[in-house]
């Protein structure tokens, strides 16, 4: 598993400089998390096999080396165990007057990820989690396509450019991609972008199958329990963490659910299998079936398309993803 840091399991601002100062120096239990999620990172590390697992678990960040501590501090407070923590040299930009740098996460980001799966096992599957308010899904869209040979070397680096990568980085992305050529894979697995600003969360069906936009930590835990990566134990447990410490309503929660089933992310039957062991634990006392709003399951939200656990990108001409990439909707 390779996380984001900000906005997904923090919810933190490091965007602007005043951001990136407040960051900097707040103390590891101030910090506040994204609802849910470092239950579902525990969870998805041990894994849903009887026995305890111990998947690995990576945080790439755009925050700065400077705040590595204290971003560790937060994860021992959460019992987040890691095998490491990816950070960007921001203050550096900073420093040197690079203004734009602070900014631009793509090349960054792409590689970083590139850099990290060229030291893992070639055998390993990746899940990746991000937000919405960065690039994150197109990273992700060019790592499966530069990890299955699609989109590598001299085509990539003015690829980059294009999309605003700094020159400087696009080399770096580039020659990275270099060893794809030789030995083409297909590592990802999932990518969950957290819809932090909900900004057309249908749109990334024209990516891949395996995006999976979710508008909170449970819905993420709805997925990873229906592709078998999770127990319901964990699902019951974000359920709570979500009743009993941020205040939702069991409409609420029962709500949500239902919309992540109208947007396809899980199936009808793992909705119901989940709301059944929501009302065992007194989340959902009345079970999703005497709400009203259930009736709607049947109803596809409006421009979503199914999702697809360990799916590829579609087979797409180089000027095809140019025109996708660049639309700055997603």
């Amino acid at each position: 598993m390779v996380s984001d840091v900000d906005r997904t399991y923090l919810d933190t601002q490091i965007h602007s400089l005043g951001g990136l100062l407040r960051a900097a120096f707040e103390r590891p239990e101030r910090k506040h998390n994204v609802p849910g999620f470092s239950l579902l990172l525990r969870a998805l590390r041990r894994g849903a096999d009887e026995h305890p697992s111990k998947n690995p678990l990576y945080f790439v960040s755009a925050s700065p080396p400077q705040i590595g501590p204290t971003l560790r501090a937060k994860m021992d407070l959460d019992g987040i165990e890691h095998e490491g923590l990816i950070l960007k040299d921001q203050l550096r930009h900073v420093r040197s007057g690079e203004f734009k740098k602070l900014k631009e996460q793509l090349g960054y980001k792409l590689g970083a990820l590139l850099s990290l799966w060229y030291y893992l096992p070639k055998t390993c599957k990746l899940i990746f989690f991000g937000d919405d308010s960065e690039s994150d899904s197109t990273v992700f869209t060019l790592f499966s396509l530069i990890a299955s040979g699609e989109l590598v070397s001299k085509e990539l680096y003015y690829f980059l450019l294009d999309l605003g990568v700094f020159r400087q980085e696009a080399i770096q992305v580039a020659w990275l991609s270099r060893s794809f050529q030789k030995a083409p894979a297909r590592p990802l697995l999932a990518a969950f972008i957290n819809l932090d600003l909900n900004l057309s969360p249908s749109s990334y069906g024209k990516l891949a199958p395996f995006f999976f936009p979710t508008e909170n930590s449970l819905q993420a835990a709805a997925v990873a329990f229906e592709n078998k990566m999770i127990r319901m134990k964990a699902v019951v447990s974000v359920g709570r963490e979500f009743l009993l410490k941020y205040d939702w309503s069991p409409e609420q929660i029962g709500k949500t659910l239902v919309e992540g089933c109208r947007r396809l992310l899980y199936s009808k039957n793992t909705l119901i299998e989940i709301s059944g062991a929501l009302q065992g634990a007194d989340v959902l006392p009345s079970g999703l079936e005497g709400m009203n709003f259930y009736t709607s399951l049947d109803t596809t939200s409006k421009g979503f398309l199914p999702r697809q656990w360990a799916s590829t990108t579609e087979r797409r001409s180089l000027q095809e993803w140019k025109k996708i990439l660049l639309t700055k909707s997603i």
